[in-house]
């Protein structure tokens, strides 16, 4: 009896692995495709070597898991923050804007809106919520003051002060 039921667990075991096994595409084995990859990587991409303060403008890149690479854009400061929804991707970027690569890789980008009085500072996040509503987070400058700030679809809702030593 004892060799009837390992027989039988072994042979689902063996049924499992099979069913569960990577199915080929049926594509190619090419590894520079770039078409199947659910995960992508943002950030920064400079055209040569440098350090510091001397390095030429940056480039806004989106790789895959395949390795290939989107060109998004010219940054001077660079995407500090990412975030997805509904197969895009949303880029924060430091030079006071944010970037959107639709499914189709088309590219939108969007500039941070500030009112008479307020400056530019700092980008330091990106949200989406459930309805594709956009919001920015960092700082802006006012009379030589910082203030944390967020943005909604690119307008500034918000600027606020907190008596703390770090930011909010």
């Amino acid at each position: 009896m004892k060799k009837i039921l390992y027989f039988f667990l072994i042979s689902c075991f063996s049924l499992t692995i099979i069913s569960c096994a990577k199915k080929s595409s049926g594509g190619s084995d090419n590894p520079s495709s770039c078409n199947n990859s659910k995960a992508s990587i943002v950030g920064n991409a400079v055209t040569e070597k440098c350090s510091g303060t001397d390095c030429p403008v940056s480039k806004v890149v989106i790789w895959d898991l395949d390795g290939c690479m989107i060109d998004v854009g010219e940054s001077v400061m660079g995407a500090v923050d990412a975030a997805s929804h509904n197969n895009s991707i949303y880029i924060a970027d430091d030079g006071g804007f944010y970037w959107i690569v639709g499914a189709d890789n088309k590219i939108e980008k969007h500039q941070l809106n500030y009112p008479s009085g307020y400056k530019e500072s700092e980008v330091t996040g990106i949200a989406v919520n459930s309805i594709g509503d956009v919001y920015v987070a960092g700082m802006v400058r006012k009379n030589s003051k910082e203030y944390t700030a967020y943005w909604k679809n690119g307008e500034l809702v918000k600027a606020f002060r907190e008596n703390a030593d770090w930011y909010s």
